[in-house]
């Protein structure tokens, strides 16, 4: 498993550039990446998620 977090730069569809930070971790046993979207505030998060690894 990849043990840094990885940084994307994305266009929405609304015309809005946010930024998806995505984090390997582990949830009640489970290996997986956590995701998180953040706003152009750079303090607003829109987008919590825990992805277990398949």
């Amino acid at each position: 498993m990849r043990q840094i977090p990885i940084f994307f730069r994305g266009l929405g569809g609304d015309g809005i550039i946010r930024t998806k930070i995505e984090i390997p971790g582990s949830y009640n046993g489970q290996a997986g990446v956590f995701e998180y979207i953040i706003e152009p505030d750079g303090v607003t998060v829109n987008h919590r998620l825990f992805q277990p690894n398949r």
